[in-house]
């Protein structure tokens, strides 16, 4: 078992900016933070929607997941269905290297970058502006294997176009932003 897994389908998005997922009343993810729950805005296409929680479970508890959209204006909505789940095993997460594009881009002046590291080592994530010159150093430090979601804020930088680069355990990724003022 990788966590509990919830998934969802909707047939189509009206002014979806994203979902929020609760546990036990509690929150514990957003659209801002975990990619696979922002939403596509308006949209005809059908979609499946996945979100697995695999933080703080413990074997023999039960838990309560509901589930809020909210729209492009910030309107929440509740969605009147819950799920119950019972944990009978203790989970596993096997993690990926993986960088994802940074939310909201382009940005002013703050974003958002996630990124998975599979296993436990040095991790650095650093800035570069478009002559190749590091701006910022993001995280560098040993890090347990897992899923990260560090901010950025290039307030004290100019607009144009950034770079990131991850790198960890042999892994090295980057990918572009735009900082507009």
């Amino acid at each position: 078992m990788r966590g509990v897994e919830l998934a969802w389908n909707v047939a189509s998005e009206q002014d979806n900016a994203g979902f929020i997922v609760l546990r036990n009343g509690q929150q514990i993810a957003h659209y801002n933070t975990t990619p696979e729950l922002r939403g596509r805005g308006t949209t005809s296409e059908a979609k499946t929607y996945r979100y697995v929680d695999v933080s703080g479970l413990q074997v023999g508890s039960s838990y309560t997941y509901t589930l809020r959209s909210v729209d492009l204006d910030g309107t929440i909505h509740d969605i009147n269905r819950t799920v119950v789940v019972q944990v009978t095993q203790t989970p596993t997460v096997a993690y990926t290297y993986k960088l994802e594009q940074n939310y909201p881009n382009p940005f002013n002046p703050s974003t958002r970058i996630t990124f998975s590291i599979k296993n436990a080592g040095f991790v650095s994530l650093k800035v570069y502006d478009l002559l190749g010159r590091e701006v910022a150093t993001l995280v560098s430090e040993n890090r347990p294997a897992g899923i990260y979601d560090v901010a950025f804020n290039a307030s004290n930088l100019g607009s144009g176009i950034y770079f990131y680069t991850l790198t960890s355990g042999g892994f090295s990724q980057t990918k572009k932003m735009l900082f507009v003022k």
